[in-house]
């Protein structure tokens, strides 16, 4: 198994890697705008002691994943796409890992290779957007409640917690995998892994209401990106 994952980690790095070193003298790649551009803003504000506060108009987890990035190898789009293209070939490994564990060693090389290949995941792990750390943080979950041990639910509600941070319409998945848990383990297995969960997002919507004086219960943006999606003048 450690062999195999190893090997769809190096193919997943290769294309990644030969994608993001095709577009690295593009305009297009380190000029950033729309959200990259915010996001790119936010992180430097965060750098220079002046986070904004809540409500946040989108998830506050990957600005801040930004600054982190941003504080070890400077400002900019580059050292981005080499930290995703660390993490995305890490998400094919977990949706290997789980592949094997759902339907055996073929299902896992199946499922892992084509994460490694996906065109789009390849694609957004050049973006200043949390899509790339967003898929992560989900296949990290699943791949918690996979273990051939005893499930790790209280882990997988921290990645929920931090998927809900990064975008919280991760919220919509939460009944399906609350269900799952209650099958698999009954109230224990719920509540390890609700609890993070429902903390981190009571935590949110707290920090909303102090800091805008209305109740906000994730992010101000919600329903733009429906609304442009099914808006054929937009």
């Amino acid at each position: 198994m450690w062999v195999d994952g190893t090997a769809i980690g190096l193919v997943a790095l290769l294309f990644r890697g030969l994608y993001v070193a095709s577009i690295w003298d593009q305009p297009a790649f380190h000029v950033l705008q729309v959200n990259a551009a915010r996001y790119d803003a936010w992180a430097r504000l965060i750098l220079a002691g002046s986070a904004p506060g809540p409500p946040f108009e989108q998830g506050p987890a990957y600005p801040y994943f930004l600054s982190f990035v941003y504080a070890l190898f400077g400002p900019g789009a580059h050292a981005v796409a080499v930290v995703q293209c660390l993490i995305g070939a890490a998400t094919a490994v977990l949706v290997y890992a789980i592949g094997v564990r759902v339907h055996g060693r073929w299902g896992g090389l199946t499922a892992g290779l084509l994460a490694a290949a996906y065109a789009p995941f390849v694609y957004f792990t050049a973006e200043v957007l949390p899509a790339t750390v967003f898929v992560f943080a989900i296949a990290a979950a699943l791949a918690a409640v996979t273990l051939p041990s005893t499930p790790a639910w209280g882990w997988a509600g921290t990645a929920w917690a931090f998927a809900y941070l990064l975008r919280s319409n991760a919220i919509l998945a939460l009944p399906l995998v609350l269900v799952h848990a209650w099958r698999c383990g009954r109230g224990a297995a719920a509540t390890r892994l609700a609890v993070p969960f429902v903390v981190v997002a009571l935590a949110l919507c707290a920090g909303n209401v102090v800091g805008g004086g209305e109740l906000v219960w994730s992010t101000t943006g919600g329903g733009v990106n429906l609304w442009l999606g099914n808006n054929p003048h937009a």
